[in-house]
């Protein structure tokens, strides 16, 4: 059944990234996981595109200021990353109110760029993070997987159980 296997990856996911506990990266600097989940899900795309939600996109998952047409190169589009992930990280830390590890700060910083700010802000993700219940939290991250369209796809289904593993798996010391 699809629920099993998808929580079988997540906990294999969850073990792939067991190295980073503990590390003095929480909060500071960006980690080589981080940016690794983001790329992997975002690919990148040198031409500006409508990506599923019909935001004009380019980069890896870059919306602002995107005009069609427009080209980068790939220095712009690793600039543009660490820009975003450094704004999304700003977004999470004004939204959680509890201590994170830096695995979940990887997941949240990764679902917040994904979605938005707003639409993190708001999400019943955080809501049961800053409640004390990152595995609840981890739970209604997989609830995010559809496009504006309301359509399951097959990438989102795969970050978020990705994410949830991170967010779920480890423990605040």
């Amino acid at each position: 059944m699809q629920p099993a296997r998808g929580s079988e990856r997540a906990h294999a996911l969850s073990k792939r990234f067991n190295h980073y506990r503990g590390a003095q990266t929480c909060g500071k600097v960006e980690t080589p996981a981080l940016r690794a989940l983001v790329t992997r899900y975002e690919g990148l795309r040198l031409k500006a595109y409508r990506c599923s939600s019909g935001k004009l996109t380019i980069g890896y998952g870059h919306t602002h200021g995107v005009k069609a047409g427009q080209t980068i190169t790939r220095e712009q589009a690793e600039r543009y990353l660490t820009n975003d992930i450094n704004w999304y990280r700003s977004v999470v830390n004004r939204s959680i109110t509890k201590k994170m590890t830096p695995a979940q700060e990887t997941a949240l910083i990764s679902f917040a760029f994904n979605v938005g700010s707003g639409r993190f802000a708001t999400s019943s993700v955080v809501k049961h993070f800053n409640a004390g219940n990152p595995k609840r939290a981890a739970e209604r991250l997989l609830l995010y997987n559809k496009d504006s369209r309301l359509r399951v796809l097959k990438g989102l289904r795969t970050r978020r159980a990705e994410e949830a593993a991170l967010l779920a798996g480890d423990e605040v010391s």
